[in-house]
């Protein structure tokens, strides 16, 4: 900006000195440059003013992943998602005890989420699993939606599990989904997994929430 500044008061000079330009007195040159002065220096303020504007967006996206709260979903490596941490006290769920089995499988899903309609295959080979634990394990599929919509869902894909639960939308089991946590018998969250499960990472999948394939 200031280098077109100068630009501009120079080509003045220069058609003055050459005879070309408008007869304008020192006085009138004086003040034609302050006026594009002006104007520069509002130029330069109203970029000034956009490139912080994208600055402060960028950083907001790079430190939250995304630019619109309450998606579903496999979360951006820098999300930061609110949910259960290990070693963390799991909440009560309504009609579930946690001391009753020594593991309890939780499973968060949203209608809405395409990865959990592609998990869908896995968290039947999960439900499979907890049933021939003898007794060991007891599975349970909670999400933010109604427990009539979420059966429906579930019924969409034949699965129809013992336990399904209501929670509140900001449940940190279903701040993202899909998402696996094992919660021991104290109501403790001893492991865990968030995003989608397929069948070529099942097994690493099932041994990192503490089951025996």
């Amino acid at each position: 900006m200031v280098r077109v500044y100068r630009r501009f008061c120079e080509s003045v000079g220069t058609m003055v000195a050459s005879g070309t330009a408008p007869n304008l007195s020192g006085r009138s040159r004086e003040r034609t440059c302050v006026a594009v002065s002006k104007s520069i220096l509002e130029s330069a303020a109203n970029v000034a003013v956009l490139v912080t504007c994208v600055f402060c967006g960028f950083l907001i996206y790079t430190r939250t992943g995304t630019l619109s709260p309450g998606t579903t979903g496999v979360p951006p490596p820098a999300m930061s998602v609110v949910s259960y941490a290990v070693g963390d006290a799991a909440a009560a769920l309504d009609g579930i005890r946690y001391d009753r089995a020594e593991l309890t499988l939780v499973v968060g899903v949203h209608s809405t989420c395409s990865y959990c309609g592609e998990s869908m295959p896995s968290i039947a080979s999960l439900q499979r699993l907890t049933t021939d634990s003898r007794g060991r394990t007891q599975f349970v599929v909670v999400s933010g939606e109604s427990t009539k919509r979420t059966r429906a869902y579930l019924a969409s894909f034949h699965l129809a599990p013992e336990w399904v639960v209501n929670v509140p939308s900001s449940s940190p089991y279903v701040r993202s989904t899909p998402s696996f946590y094992a919660v021991d018998n104290s109501g403790t969250v001893k492991a865990l997994w968030i995003g989608a499960i397929r069948q070529h990472n099942e097994t690493s999948v099932w041994k990192q929430l503490c089951l025996d394939p």
